[in-house]
């Protein structure tokens, strides 16, 4: 392999196939970019078998075809070193050499046969999109959604839930603790349903917030696959079920209600949590205290205690409820500042419901933590 490429373009592209890697120290080849020459062009692929990305670089000049398999981070940190606008790429026996200017630099490579060629499978037909969408629109989206994702430990909730019926797609994400649901209408070709891995969501809100374009989106049975510009994201789907969360959200027995600014709960959710983030009993939690349109909030760690208070619009009977203020902070950062928040409860023990004032197609679901006064 020998090839002149854009110094620029091609760091743009490899740091797109990165977001797919991890270290692998069992089975190195997995830490490794793919890139081979395909006419004019540079083919490269990123993949840990989960998810897999790949993209192209328009070469300058293609003066030997070839194959290679290499770690990127040495690479990537050198080339963003160079000033050279033109940088020449080639194969010396098993070394792969950068030229920019008078520098030359060498890396290791490892055999690109034993590099996992599942991107050979996943060539698609522009009829079997099933949903356009801005790409800003969609890393917003999942942004709004990720952080309430289950770990890794289970599987199942380790992802983001997308279904497609009834004109909407909806978009959810739990740990158990927490449930966040999204909704926005939609013009369907099909209803479909899938669940993927949170790591794909992370690296397609990476990619796509870098973008501004249409993002085309499929999936058959196994995997999902994302199209924008050169760039194909394909991953596998979570098989597992994820749970019935639309039993949490038809849950209308909420007879006490709070309104307050997005601003303001924001304020001090910041203050309390520099208390709480510590607190012995449980991390982050605090009592929140609802009387005569009053809530005071009150919070503790081993050496400092803080007291908040503040009038909001509530109705209903007094009410304490603990609450983890972290994941309060998750949700209600995501709303613009000068919205109002309502946030709906019936007991110290049930859920809380938190949404914009007036609007249901962003909800958050936070249940209550069992603090001591």
């Amino acid at each position: 392999m020998q090839v002149i490429v854009n110094r620029n373009e091609f760091l743009k592209k490899l740091r797109i196939v990165e977001k797919a890697i991890s270290e692998n120290k069992i089975k190195p080849i997995l830490s490794c970019v793919y890139m081979e020459t395909r006419g004019e062009m540079l083919f490269l692929c990123g993949t840990n078998l989960e998810t897999t990305i790949t993209t192209t670089v328009s070469c300058k000049e293609v003066l030997k075809e070839g194959k290679v398999a290499f770690q990127y981070p040495l690479i990537d940190e050198y080339m963003k070193e160079l000033k050279e606008e033109e940088i020449q790429i080639r194969m010396d026996g098993e070394a792969l050499m950068v030229e920019g200017g008078d520098a030359v630099s060498e890396f290791s490579t490892f055999p690109y046969e034993d590099y996992p060629k599942a991107f050979e499978n996943f060539e698609k037909q522009e009829e079997e999109v099933l949903l356009r969408m801005n790409s800003i629109e969609l890393a917003t989206i999942f942004d709004k959604l990720k952080f309430s994702a289950g770990s890794t430990d289970n599987p199942a909730i380790h992802c983001v839930r997308v279904e497609g019926r009834d004109g909407e797609i909806h978009f959810v994400t739990t740990d158990t603790y927490r449930l966040t649901y999204l909704h926005k209408s939609f013009s369907l070709q099909e209803d479909f349903q899938m669940s993927l891995p949170l790591e794909t969501v992370e690296a397609c809100s990476k990619i796509f917030r870098g973008l501004e374009a249409e993002v085309k989106v499929y999936f058959d049975k196994k995997f999902a696959h994302f199209l924008i510009e050169d760039i194909h994201i394909v991953s596998s789907l979570i098989e597992l079920t994820f749970p019935a969360y639309q039993t949490i959200l038809s849950n209308g027995n909420y007879d006490k209600i709070m309104g307050i600014s997005t601003e303001s709960l924001i304020s001090i959710l910041r203050r309390v949590i520099i208390f709480v983030r510590n607190n012995e009993e449980s991390k982050y939690g605090a009592t929140f205290h609802l009387a005569d349109g009053v809530l005071k909030i009150k919070g503790n760690s081993d050496i400092a205690k803080i007291n908040e208070e503040m009038a909001v619009d509530y109705q209903g009977a007094p009410l304490k409820v603990s609450l983890n203020t972290k994941y309060l902070f998750d949700f209600v950062q995501n709303l613009e500042k000068d919205t109002e928040l309502s946030l709906e409860m019936l007991s110290s023990k049930t859920s809380v419901k938190v949404h914009e004032k007036g609007k249901e197609d962003y909800i958050y679901i936070l249940m209550p933590l069992a603090l001591k006064d």
